[in-house]
């Protein structure tokens, strides 16, 4: 399997959110950090992103968490 790599362009597309909410999340704790692919230019692995979304809690239409 070929590893993909999410340029921060492509990241709001990904999460399903503008660019300025993508940049507040990439800087936090728990999102996988970027790699350097070369020189100033850097991604994340789609498999990475892909397992911390899917390790978000599920919520409900109204925001609230689901029980």
């Amino acid at each position: 399997m070929a590893v993909r790599v999410l340029r921060p362009k492509d990241l709001p597309a990904v999460l399903g959110v503008s660019r300025d909410t993508a940049w507040r999340i990439s800087r936090r704790e728990d999102f996988p950090l970027p790699r350097r692919i070369y020189g100033e230019v850097y991604g994340w692995l789609s498999e990475e992103i892909d397992t911390w979304l899917r390790a978000r809690p599920v919520s409900d239409a109204t925001g609230k968490g689901v029980s």
